[in-house]
């Protein structure tokens, strides 16, 4: 199980690299429109990519959770100046993350798609920020981790 954990943050942290901390301007209902449409991706053509973006955008709603969001104001070059600072802090952070997905991941070979279908529609009904909401992203990133044929 290791293995996948590996490549869960060897995927992370490429596009970290590649693409840096922008994200971080997203709001938590974006991230979380993003997980529909690569689940709807997933769901019509197979392809594992999109279950790993699927987990990539969720761990990136529980690292917003323990970073500062970054909010972009009028000065085109301070708002830039924000991104990619922290890239250290936030790989940090994900090896921290990653490490209690792993401890509490328990394989569930039923798993279907429409499990994250659940998951996915109950964050409509809960506040973000709460025990709640970590919760079913966590159950996001789970059920992920079943669907991935590794």
């Amino acid at each position: 199980m290791e293995n996948i954990f590996d490549k869960i943050r060897h995927s992370f942290l490429n596009e970290l690299t590649e693409e840096g901390d922008f994200w971080r301007i997203f709001r938590f209902e974006t991230l979380i429109d993003l997980i529909r449409v690569n689940l709807l991706c997933f769901q019509k053509q197979k392809n594992e990519l999109y279950l790993f973006k699927i987990i990539n955008y969720s761990l990136k709603i529980e690292l917003l959770n323990i970073l500062s969001p970054i909010e972009l104001v009028d000065n085109l070059q301070e708002s830039f100046d924000k991104f990619n600072k922290d890239s250290t802090f936030i790989s940090d952070k994900l090896d921290i993350l990653l490490a209690e997905i792993s401890n509490h991941y328990c394989k569930d070979s039923k798993t279907s798609i429409s499990d994250i279908n659940i998951e996915i529609e109950k964050v409509d009904n809960v506040l973000i920020k709460t025990i709640a909401f970590d919760s079913i992203i966590n159950q996001i990133i789970y059920k992920s981790i079943d669907l991935l044929d590794i």
